[in-house]
């Protein structure tokens, strides 16, 4: 099986997936999605503290994850009670200056006691800070690369709910629709254009296979994306999710806009493997790489989204 039918069908299974969150997400409860959105936060923050271990040290694991699990229960909150409403515009900023400056507070006091004290009080202090700074640098890199960003999913799939149903918000399930199609089509576009007309390099020293052609093929791939779920919104989803009645314009934007972000996030996933000496975070999907080598440029465009829906379409 070549690399290029073996990247099909593990796109093919990965949509698959996708689907079946969404499908449960509307039909029963956004918790289906929060789950997946949870479960490859996990596997990506795992991806990427690896990578960089060697490079600067061992994140502190248990600190990260209760930094992602303390800012998903204060978005549940929002959504349940009249406090913090995920609705207003500003919300995920307003979690995060809350409990950011929490957790780098209990960062700094547990990395102190990372070894056990020489045989001196004075060697003891110099070796807990020499062993403990090189942790709290990669540990406060993983929260917020990946972590800030995938907080910004979490929070478009959790505005606050139709009241009376189960069902999660109609602007919540147009905004992850656009999401998906708007950085699903640039990814793909950007690939088959690129392998297709091949041409000048478009960033060599960050990730020799972009090209110009590619970045072309993305833009018009992010458009695309948006178009086609401009057409689910029109007719097949106008009864669930609350895009048929927004103007194309603003479809144009979000498709060529979101393209500019998910490339963007996509060359910061290959300066960061530069950096780190790899190809890709894991071999988890074959032809694809892992978990975080397909979220790179879907967590960058997810602060677009989520920003373009709360101040420019509420």
């Amino acid at each position: 099986m070549n690399s290029f039918t073996k990247r099909l069908l593990t796109g093919a299974f990965i949509l698959a997936v996708i689907a079946g969150a969404f499908a449960l997400k509307i039909l029963v409860s956004p918790l289906f999605m929060d789950a997946l959105i949870l479960f490859i936060s996990v596997m990506a923050l795992i991806e990427v503290g690896r990578a960089i271990t060697p490079k600067l040290s061992r994140p502190l694991y248990l600190i990260v994850f209760a930094h992602l699990a303390c800012s998903y229960a204060l978005i549940l909150i929002g959504r349940h009670t009249e406090w913090l409403v995920p609705g207003s515009r500003y919300s995920t900023l307003l979690y995060t200056s809350i409990e950011l400056p929490s957790v780098f507070i209990v960062m700094l006091v547990s990395a102190f006691f990372f070894k056990a004290p020489p045989k001196t009080a004075e060697a003891a202090g110099e070796t807990r800070i020499q062993k403990g700074l090189p942790n709290i640098v990669s540990t406060a890199f993983l929260l917020f690369y990946p972590t800030l960003l995938l907080i910004f999913m979490l929070s478009l799939n959790n505005i606050a709910p139709v009241s009376g149903t189960g069902s999660g918000d109609l602007r919540s399930v147009f905004g992850m629709i656009i999401l998906f199609a708007v950085s699903f089509g640039s990814d793909t576009f950007a690939y088959l254009i690129g392998m297709t007309f091949k041409g000048p390099k478009l960033c060599p020293n960050l990730s020799p296979k972009k090209t110009i052609s590619g970045a072309v093929g993305g833009l018009l791939g992010g458009v695309i994306g948006a178009m086609i779920g401009f057409l689910l919104f029109k007719y097949l989803l106008a009864g669930v999710a609350d895009g048929k009645d927004i103007q194309i314009y603003h479809y144009i934007v979000m498709g060529v806009v979101g393209s500019v972000f998910t490339q963007c996030g996509d060359l910061a996933a290959s300066f960061i493997k530069r950096f780190c000496e790899i190809k890709d975070y894991s071999n988890v999907f074959p032809g694809h790489g892992g978990f975080m080598d397909r979220l790179d440029g879907l967590i960058f465009n997810s602060i677009f989204v989520y920003f373009y829906l709360m101040v420019i379409l509420i």
